[in-house]
């Protein structure tokens, strides 16, 4: 099983209203917006007070979107903001677009890694 990498290193692009849900074709496209869905959840990347933290939540998904397994991978040192990436992620769930992934992009795409980083990354 391959993971599919998507940074959400987020300087501005977290610090937006969160996106209305439409349909994606193809790995890129859906990625970008399960991307842009779980960034607009992560409020904390936008304080200057936190700026130097770093923080992978990994999430395994069933075909449905759904989370098998979601948890920290990176933790950034700071519980505070580890339980807000992760509520985040979270928040965004189920990650519906993969249901219309193509059977090999979904055997890519059924673990994610989603990296949170402060202003200053």
């Amino acid at each position: 099983m391959k993971r599919i990498l998507l940074p959400a290193l987020l300087a501005l692009a977290g610090c937006s209203e969160q996106p209305e849900p439409q349909a994606c074709q193809g790995l890129a496209a859906c990625a970008a917006q399960m991307q842009q869905r779980v960034v607009s959840h992560a409020d904390w990347v936008c304080h200057p007070e936190l700026a130097q933290y770093l923080v992978v939540v990994t999430v395994r998904l069933d075909r449905q979107g759904q989370a098998l397994g979601l948890g920290v991978s990176h933790s950034s040192g700071n519980s505070m903001v580890d339980n807000q990436s992760l509520e985040a992620v979270q928040q965004s769930l189920p990650l519906y677009e993969v249901s219309s992934l193509s059977d090999a992009d979904f055997a890519e795409a059924s673990e994610i890694n989603f990296t949170f980083a402060g202003l200053d990354r």
